[in-house]
C-alpha cells in the first residue's frame, strides 16, 4: 500500500532531489506539489519543481503556486548562489 502524498517546497537542489526521490520511490503515490517563495522568488520555484516533475518522468503531477513570499520577514534572495 503506498502513501500518497503532497509536498510543499521552494525548490533549489535540496527539494529538487525531494521531488525526484518521491517520484521514484514505490511506497509513495505522488499527488502533486505545491511551491513557495525560498532562497529566489515564486516564478523560478514553480518553473524548477515543474522541470524537475518532467525530466524525473512525472510531468503530469500537478503543480501549483503558493505564498510569493515569507509571512513574518522580509523576503532575501540567494539567486546569486
Amino acid at each position: 500500500m503506498s502513501t500518497r502524498v503532497i509536498l510543499d517546497c521552494d525548490p533549489g537542489i535540496d527539494d529538487a532531489l525531494a521531488i525526484a526521490f518521491a517520484i521514484g520511490h514505490p511506497g509513495i503515490e505522488f499527488t502533486g506539489i505545491t511551491t513557495v517563495a525560498g532562497n529566489v522568488g515564486l516564478a523560478k520555484t514553480t518553473a524548477n519543481a515543474l522541470a524537475v516533475a518532467s525530466f524525473a518522468g512525472a510531468p503530469g503531477v500537478p503543480v501549483t503556486a503558493g505564498c510569493p513570499a515569507p509571512l513574518l520577514r522580509p523576503a532575501l534572495d540567494a539567486g546569486h548562489v
